[in-house]
């Protein structure tokens, strides 16, 4: 794997140019460590504060033992909350609705996010090979991903597999 991302000279440069490095590089060496949320632990309104807060539009819910059980889009937190607000270019809360009175909404907010994830989402193990992840794109959600145990590590958006294949 090593080779083919960062090859040593130009001797395997133009040896590795007739591989396919889709059948080497595995998911788990271009995963993005993401934050995700927890059931119990998370509301509607903390999600939504968490996605504003790493610019995400989705993110994936773990459960008790961190094994990824769905996902929820930001769209529909903002609509479950029934907030109205205008973002600026960083997708932060600005004026029309005072930041300090959306945290403190966030804050009182706790309805389930059972009510409005997603359980079927696209998931991977870290130790499969791209090659076997393309098809998984198909729902247009980022791909889970997984170590031996399940456990969620962090997700690979369809961008990310382009750019380690250049």
């Amino acid at each position: 794997e090593e080779l083919l991302t960062q090859p040593k000279d130009d001797y395997i440069t133009a040896f590795i140019q007739e591989v396919n490095p889709a059948q080497f590089i595995t998911v788990g060496s271009i995963i993005n460590k993401t934050v995700s949320l927890k059931i119990g632990q998370d509301s509607v309104g903390s999600g939504l504060k968490k996605m504003l807060d790493h610019n995400l539009q989705v993110m994936y819910v773990v459960d008790g033992q961190n094994k990824p059980i769905g996902l929820v889009k930001k769209e529909h937190l903002e609509t479950s909350l029934k907030q109205e607000y205008v973002v600026d270019k960083h997708n932060k809360p600005i004026d029309l609705v005072k930041k300090e009175h959306l945290e403190t909404s966030l804050k009182q907010e706790n309805e389930d996010l059972m009510a409005i994830i997603e359980t079927d989402f696209p998931i991977i193990d870290a130790s499969a090979h791209l090659e076997n992840i393309f098809h998984l794109y198909k729902q247009g959600f980022p791909v889970a991903v997984v170590d031996e145990e399940k456990e969620f590590k962090g997700m690979v958006e369809a961008s990310d597999v382009v750019t380690s294949l250049k």
